[in-house]
């Protein structure tokens, strides 16, 4: 359980050391970063929080399906154990 742990530490830690600059698409960048924020309001925000959202919920669903497998392979594990 330590070592995987530590594991998805270093792996989290490199990933975010090596995404320094994120780019976007020239449509966004322009309607976001070079607009007045008088007109524009906290269109920057709402767009990245929805972006924030659909990230949360691919990731969110993909770790309970890697969870149910792992949980179904222990399971698995642990009836057969008992089989010669």
């Amino acid at each position: 359980m330590r070592r995987t742990a530590l594991t998805a530490l270093v792996a989290a830690t490199s990933l975010s050391l090596a995404a320094t600059e994120a780019f976007a698409c020239p449509n966004c960048k322009a309607s976001v970063g070079e607009n007045d924020l008088d007109k524009v309001g906290n269109q920057g925000l709402g767009m990245n929080m929805s972006i924030y959202f659909m990230l949360i919920v691919v990731l969110g669903a993909a770790a309970l399906i890697v969870r149910f497998i792992a949980k179904t392979a222990k399971r698995f594990d642990a009836a057969y154990e008992s089989v010669p």
